[in-house]
Order: structure tokens, then C-alpha cells, then sequence
């Protein structure tokens, strides 16, 4: 492979707690080949952009003027020890509160998003087209931020539930305006599930170039033209996490330790497309 660095994004809307283990996991195991990536949490970026708005943001609820003059002390009430249960319960509220009401066409919070009918490719496929899709407006703000070095060419974008999809596609449109030539790929746990369901819309397989599913150390060697199938342990490589960034008091660190279920049938569950 001659380019030897690539952009990793990691789409809203996820919850901006901790880091989201992919990231990281895969910018180690990349790392064992020579290739060194250039990570956008773009979850938390957009969490902070949302919240950094002005303090005249014109919030479409019946309490916006609360919800303006107590933001930044529900935000230090997450980032700092809370004195009680109560007192970060109320800051919870304040900024489920604020988000979702930034937004009239999608209801955002700290652990959803949902665009029209969640589940309706056609009221994803018109908020895609829609002017005031809000990750455009997010994009267009955070343009260099996302679109890393002009030598990255190619951009791998790990998604684990729907909610993140339209922000996804969002963004991978974005890049391919402003970088014709660019290669989007699209992984993650949400794709291992609906591969196959996502490669039925043209609108979806005109924005993502490749839809990988099935686990990073097996899919990425063969969609990157790679030589070998590297087999060692990953230990995920934290080193450029933006740790003070989260939305908690305290540093949390995923890690895995085992995956896979030894059953893979139950009608139930879908750990077992995830994990091979």
C-alpha cells in the first residue's frame, strides 16, 4: 500500500462518556503494518460544537432561557465530582435538554439521535439531502479537523448503531466534495449486522465506496491490499486519546478481553455477525 496514512472517524451520535474501543484498537493494529492514522473522534467533537453554541442559540423549547443560563454549570457538574446522585441526574437533564433542542428536524441527546423514523431509508435518504442537515453545518465548521493532512486519501469510518448512520454519510459526502478521488470505507458492528441491507440503496453504496463487515484484524488486510493477516495480540494504542475531552469525571478506558460466542444462533442476539 503506498499511502501510508489514513483517517479513522468515529461518527455522531455515540455517547461521549469514554472513547469508543475501535478507535484505538485499530490505530495499533494499523500501526503493526507501517501505517500510522490520523483519528477523529467526531462524536466528541460534535457534542462540543453543539454545546460551545452561542449562548443566543435560539433553542425551540419553552425553557430556553434555563436551559442558556445553567448549561456551563450542568457541564462542570459532569466533568467534575458531582456532590450528590441528585445534583448530576439534574445535569444530565439540563443537557439532554439543551442538545435536543438545537435541533428541530433531529432529536439529539447524550445517548440518541433519531432522524425522522429511525428505521425509514427514505426519511434518511431526504434528511441526507436536507439544507439544514446538521452535520453539514458541523462539517463545514470542523472541516480541517475531519478531513486530516492532504495525503490522506482514504478514510475508515466505524459505526456501531443506527443512530450514528446519517452522520456518517454526511460526512463521507463532505470528504468526497472536497477530496474527489478519496476512498470511504465503512466498518463496525452496526455494518456487520446490515451489510447486506445497506447495499440495496444506491444512495448508500454512491457514498461508501467499501462496506466491510466482519472483524478489523481479518477485513482490513484484504480492503487495504495488504500482505499478510497479522494474528498477535492488540493492545490498543490510547496514546492520542483527547482524555480530558469526555463528558465524565473520571477516566474510563475500554478494553477487550474476550469476544465471540461459541452458539452463534440465537435468534436473539447479533453478537455473532459482529464477531466471527
Amino acid at each position: 500500500m503506498s499511502n501510508k496514512i489514513l483517517g479513522i472517524i468515529f461518527p455522531p451520535q455515540f455517547e461521549p462518556f469514554q472513547s469508543y474501543l475501535s478507535l484505538y484498537y485499530i490505530n495499533k493494529l494499523l500501526k503493526n503494518y507501517g501505517i500510522y492514522p490520523i483519528i477523529v473522534d467526531a462524536n466528541l467533537s460534535f457534542y462540543w460544537w453543539m454545546l460551545n453554541k452561542s449562548k443566543d442559540s435560539q433553542l425551540s423549547c419553552k425553557h430556553s432561557t434555563y436551559l442558556n443560563e445553567y448549561k456551563n454549570d450542568a457541564l462542570y457538574s459532569v466533568l467534575n465530582k458531582p456532590g450528590t446522585i441528585y445534583q448530576y441526574r439534574w445535569a444530565i437533564n439540563v443537557i439532554e435538554e439543551y442538545l435536543n433542542s438545537l435541533s428541530r428536524e433531529v432529536k439529539i441527546g447524550l445517548t440518541y439521535l433519531k432522524v425522522g423514523n429511525r428505521y425509514s431509508s427514505q426519511d434518511l435518504k431526504s434528511y441526507l439531502n436536507n439544507s439544514n442537515n446538521i452535520f453539514r453545518q458541523f462539517f463545514a465548521e470542523n472541516e480541517k479537523e475531519i478531513l486530516g493532512p492532504r495525503e490522506v486519501t482514504r478514510y475508515l469510518i466505524s459505526i456501531v448503531v443506527y443512530d450514528q448512520l446519517v452522520a456518517a454519510l454526511t460526512l463521507a459526502q463532505e470528504i468526497k466534495r472536497r477530496r474527489a478521488h478519496s476512498k470511504i470505507i465503512v466498518g463496525g458492528p452496526l455494518i456487520a449486522r446490515l451489510a447486506q441491507w445497506l447495499r440495496e440503496f444506491p444512495f448508500i453504496t454512491e457514498i461508501f465506496d467499501i462496506i466491510a463487515p466482519g472483524e478489523a484484524y481479518r477485513i482490513l488486510p484484504q480492503v487495504l491490499g495488504l500482505d499478510r493477516l497479522y494474528k498477535g495480540h492488540i493492545t490498543p494504542d490510547f496514546g492520542d486519546l483527547p482524555m480530558d475531552r469526555y463528558l465524565s469525571c473520571r477516566p474510563v478506558l475500554p478494553y477487550l478481553v474476550a469476544h465471540g460466542c461459541k452458539w452463534g444462533r440465537c435468534s436473539f442476539c447479533t453478537h455473532h455477525k459482529t464477531y466471527e
